[in-house]
Formats: structure tokens, C-alpha cells, sequence
């Protein structure tokens, strides 16, 4: 009786450990989507998302203004990102949106797994009365994370 509830409970917790893998294996590991509240191309202010996809290294940006004078409208871009190094510290890794831009690319900093800082083009911060952080969404993030 003993060994049948011992392996009647081994067989209850195999099968919830499957079910556990089966619900990570939804999150992408290849694409990690970025939110926060940056200045707008419009606006004072503008809710931003970021979506990077590693597959192709493109992204797409939206930008919704939140100042209530009605400064402009909602903003979709897309475009390519790279991985690149800031100049003065090797261990820095930075994406960088639309390389090769005429206005220049858009920086971030990778901080870690969670979060991306908006920096120039060396990598430097911004001096912003404005918190630059855009926060991963992933509630749990995959082992073989690329970003």
C-alpha cells in the first residue's frame, strides 16, 4: 500500500513538472519585449513598448503620447537592431536601433536580464530629469536567453 501512494505520488509530481516545462517553453527566447515610459518624438512623455526579435534582429517600437494637451498621436517604427559594445567599457552591451540612421541610432544599455537604459552614443547616460529604464515584460525569463 505504502509503495503504491510513493509511486502513485512520484507519478502526480513527474507529471507536474511537465506541465511546468510546457508553459516555459511558451515564452520566446528570442524575442524579449521592453516597457516603460520615456521623453516622446512628439511629447513630453509617451509610453514606450520594444520588441526585439534575435531571429532577425529587427524591433518594433510603439509610442503612445500620455501628455493630455493632444501633442500628437500614436507612433509605430520598425527597423533593424544590432548588438554592438559601448567604446569605453568592453563589457558594456548595447542594442542599438537603426544603425547607420542619418539622425543616428537610437542606444540601450543592457543593465541586465530586466532592463535596458536609453544612453548616447558611446554609451554614456543622458543627463534627464526622466527615468530612462524600459523593464523586460517576461514574467519568467528562459535559461537560453540571448538578450
Amino acid at each position: 500500500m505504502a509503495l503504491r501512494l510513493i509511486s502513485l505520488l512520484g507519478i502526480v509530481l513527474l507529471a507536474g513538472c511537465n506541465l511546468l516545462e510546457e508553459q516555459d517553453s511558451d515564452i520566446q527566447a528570442d524575442v524579449a519585449t521592453y516597457e516603460g515610459i520615456l521623453p516622446g518624438m512628439q511629447c513630453d512623455r509617451a509610453r514606450v513598448q520594444l520588441t526585439l526579435d534575435s531571429r532577425d534582429f529587427h524591433y518594433q517600437w510603439q509610442e503612445t503620447p500620455l501628455d493630455e494637451d493632444g501633442c500628437g498621436e500614436a507612433l509605430e517604427t520598425r527597423g533593424r537592431w544590432t548588438i554592438e559594445q559601448a567604446r569605453d567599457n568592453p563589457e558594456a552591451v548595447l542594442y542599438q536601433l537603426d544603425p547607420g540612421r542619418d539622425s543616428g541610432p537610437r542606444n540601450f544599455l543592457r543593465i541586465d536580464a530586466r532592463q535596458i537604459k536609453m544612453v548616447d552614443e558611446h554609451g554614456e547616460e543622458f543627463w534627464r530629469p526622466y527615468n530612462l529604464i524600459l523593464e523586460r515584460k517576461a514574467e519568467k525569463l528562459p535559461a537560453d536567453d540571448p538578450f
